[in-house]
This record gives structure tokens, sequence and C-alpha cells, in this order.
């Protein structure tokens, strides 16, 4: 199971200019790590690595962070916006029908 999300910030009169890089791929052993960068677009970005071996905890965190991310306005100024995605048929069947969100375009 793999899938990628990019989402990006961007406010030129308040000055914001974010994104968001959310990758999910299996481990060697059957689990499933959720790698997580973002930042200042051309700054040097925080990642960080996330283990989960339930299935209903990693849908749960990757809804928590779209979710957050997708309503930012009144926290950061804008939202992100969902700019591109990609995800295998395993993804497809297993993790976005929980999710809340409309993606625009197929994985």
């Amino acid at each position: 199971m793999h899938a990628e999300f990019y989402l990006k910030a961007q406010n030129k009169e308040v000055g914001i200019f974010r994104y968001y890089h959310i990758v999910v791929m299996p481990t060697l052993f059957k689990d499933w790590s959720l790698l997580i960068a973002n930042g200042r677009i051309g700054q040097k970005a925080r990642q960080r690595s996330l283990l989960f071996t339930d299935l209903n905890l990693l849908i749960k965190k990757i809804k928590q962070i779209l979710n957050k991310r997708l309503k930012a306005e009144k926290r950061l100024g804008c939202n992100y916006h969902l700019i591109d995605h990609s995800c295998d048929d395993e993804f497809k069947r297993q993790v976005i029908p929980h999710l809340s969100i409309s993606l625009t375009s197929p994985c």
C-alpha cells in the first residue's frame, strides 16, 4: 500500500508560502510508515516518520492531518490546497473510503 499527498498554502498578501508532503508506504515487517515533510517553500523541510501497526490508527492520523491542513484559514491565514496525489489500488480500497475529503482527481 503506497500513497502520496502534496499540499500547498500560498498567500502573497499575508506572506504565507508553505507546503506539506505526506507519504504512506509499507515497512519490511508488513506495518505502515507515514512520512511527513513540511515547511516554508524554498527552506529546509521538517521531516517526521511515524510507524503504524494498526490500519485504523493510520487512517485516523491521515484524516487528522488532511482535515487540519485543508481547514487552516483561521489558524494560518489561508487553507492548504491539495496540489497532487497518487495511490495504489490497495490504498484506494482500504483507506480512501474512510477519508472525509474529496479528491478532485483519482489516484
